[in-house]
């Protein structure tokens, strides 16, 4: 199962028994891209998997299938999209962390009106 945010990973650095606070603050943002990046990653080889594809190459980011799947990966990849943009990760985030950490944080900025499904509309959203 895929999970819209990596919070295993993201929480896991904080566990350390000698944090470096800043190096945390100051990395936090690319550490939480990172993390939605290989959730995305994870969920379009799900995906892939489900109609019986199998990736042939990755790199970094980047997923490669024979040439004759390649419209599968381009709907897997909108899918992965939408499927991780239509859940409210960052309020997943904070609420994991105040349970874990006992802290309150401040609430998360408002979510704004974008539909994921626009994706679908996309001629080229992923190159």
């Amino acid at each position: 199962m895929t999970y819209r945010c990596n919070l295993e990973y993201l929480t896991s650095m904080l566990l350390e028994e000698h944090t470096d606070v800043g190096k945390h603050s100051n990395g936090i943002s690319a550490n939480f891209t990172h993390s939605a990046d290989s959730t995305v990653a994870s969920k379009i080889i799900e995906l892939l998997a489900e109609r019986g594809i199998a990736a042939t190459r990755f790199v970094h980011d980047s997923i490669s299938v024979h040439m004759n799947d390649t419209d599968a990966l381009y709907e897997c990849i909108i899918e992965a999209h939408q499927w991780l943009f239509e859940g409210d990760y960052l309020n997943e985030v904070r609420d994991e962390w105040e349970i874990l950490y006992d802290v309150q944080l401040p609430a998360t900025p408002e979510r704004g009106d974008w539909n994921p499904e626009i994706l679908n509309e996309c001629d080229q959203f992923w190159t």
